[in-house]
């Protein structure tokens, strides 16, 4: 976890061993969730007597497909709600348009959602396109954070892509893997926002996991508020890895190897569910692709996949988490 160097040798490996492509059928059915060992969950392997935690913090992660539901219609408000009933105080959101196109009705959809949610946000683009008249606004689409506490400090890291905006697209290193640090109460809390290729090929996402764990594994981002947002990772001192916290749209079933590196740092909150757990497609789920990944140390309170078919294509995930106190 402390060398990076570790995580980038485990990427070239898996690179030049996993076949291509990896099978489709990986993805299809429950078993394919549970090949790969996951790190023990803190909520049945630690008592909470013998181990200080923090209080609660209610985390969900949700792609909202640009606010575009299983029935076809543009409507953000629908969004809006599913977060509000959640009540959660931190949200890792992945397709998240701002002023893109007319799929989002050219809406800066996170200072909307922030605004009508009276929620603190980070936004990291993906893609940053040139506007299409004189004037206009930047057209932007990626991830982002909204959070109930302070976003003292957030970082745009690049990460490997294949790009969806591109006919004949080539893997190069673009922007869209979020970093934000927000001030739970006397906590400082990392929160990592991921947002994975798509494709049946795993081939990007092993190398996408791979430098998401070395960015984490370096704890770059400080409270420090002498610093401000967007400065370079290198130049602001560690974070404790009991409070960093994995979320996204990975694209893949948690037992897919792919995401094996995942589990030496973290737990999937998903792991003790046992019923209605999967999150795609919203309208009848049958995978698990979208992710609260907590630290192993994190008492996991409980997670779940809300019952909604509707506001997108994804279902999201919510997880009451209590991280150890050092």
């Amino acid at each position: 976890m402390h060398n990076k160097n570790w995580f980038l040798a485990i990427c070239t490996f898996f690179v030049t061993s996993l076949p291509s492509p990896v099978m489709a059928a990986a993805r299809e059915g429950g078993a394919s969730q549970a090949v790969v060992p996951q790190a023990p969950s803190a909520s049945t392997s630690t008592s909470t007597n013998q181990t200080s935690y923090t209080r609660p913090v209610n985390i969900m992660t949700y792609n909202i497909h640009f606010g575009v539901g299983t029935d076809g219609a543009y409507d953000l408000t629908r969004i809006a709600n599913v977060i509000r009933h959640s009540h959660a105080d931190i949200i890792g959101l992945q397709e998240v348009d701002v002023h893109y196109s007319d799929r989002s009705h050219f809406e800066d959809e996170i200072s909307l959602l922030a605004t009508s949610l009276h929620m603190h946000y980070a936004f990291a683009p993906i893609y940053d396109f040139s506007p299409t008249t004189q004037g206009a606004h930047r057209r932007q689409s990626g991830v982002a954070v909204i959070s109930r506490y302070p976003i003292v400090k957030s970082y745009n890291h690049l990460q490997s892509r294949l790009s969806t905006e591109e006919a004949n697209p080539v893997l190069r290193p673009m922007p869209g893997f979020l970093e934000a640090v927000v001030q739970v109460n006397q906590t400082p809390v990392t929160v990592y926002v991921a947002h994975l290729d798509y494709r049946d090929d795993s081939r990007v996402r092993v190398v996408q996991v791979c430098e998401m764990m070395s960015i984490i594994s370096s704890r770059s981002v400080s409270t420090s508020a002498s610093k401000s947002h967007g400065d370079r990772p290198d130049t602001v001192r560690p974070q404790s890895s009991d409070t960093q916290v994995l979320l996204g749209d990975f694209n893949a079933a948690p037992g897919q190897p792919e995401l094996a590196p995942l589990y030496k740092h973290f737990q999937n909150a998903l792991v003790n569910c046992r019923k209605d757990c999967f999150t795609f497609p919203a309208d009848k789920p049958l995978w698990q692709l979208d992710f609260v990944m907590v630290p192993s140390s994190a008492h996991v309170v409980r997670a779940l996949v809300p019952n909604e078919p509707k506001a997108s294509d994804h279902r999201p995930v919510v997880t009451v988490v209590r991280f150890q106190k050092p």
